[in-house]
């Protein structure tokens, strides 16, 4: 956790605390334990739009974020993939069309 803050904070000058998403998905009892130790409380998603998958359309990426729309969803997408880039815009302008309000993950967790 530490190493991983060091550099976030290094090259962004921003703190990830309180937040923290296992890579993957990958969290049982034990890594709970540890990020609420260091201070993190865990954030897990409701739909992975699947942005990463490399055989997908960014057509089937949208059809995964709007089937999956309701208040509190927590949309997981990928900085650095092929798709994120090129839908972001249309989808945020669709899922405020749909009269979903986008927020932050502070204000989304109350």
């Amino acid at each position: 956790f530490k190493k991983c803050e060091d550099i976030v904070f290094g090259l962004t000058g921003h703190s990830t605390k309180p937040y923290f998403r296992p890579p993957y998905g990958e969290r049982d009892e034990r890594v709970l334990r540890v990020a609420a130790q260091e201070g993190y409380q865990s954030v897990f998603w409701t739909k992975d739009a699947g942005d990463w998958i490399t055989d997908i359309t960014p057509q089937e990426v949208k059809q995964r974020i709007y089937s999956s729309l309701k208040n509190g969803a927590i949309i997981l997408m990928h900085v650095g993939d092929e798709i994120t880039g090129q839908i972001l815009d249309e989808v945020f302008t669709q899922i405020e069309q749909q009269g979903y309000k986008i927020v932050g993950l502070t204000e989304g967790l109350k």
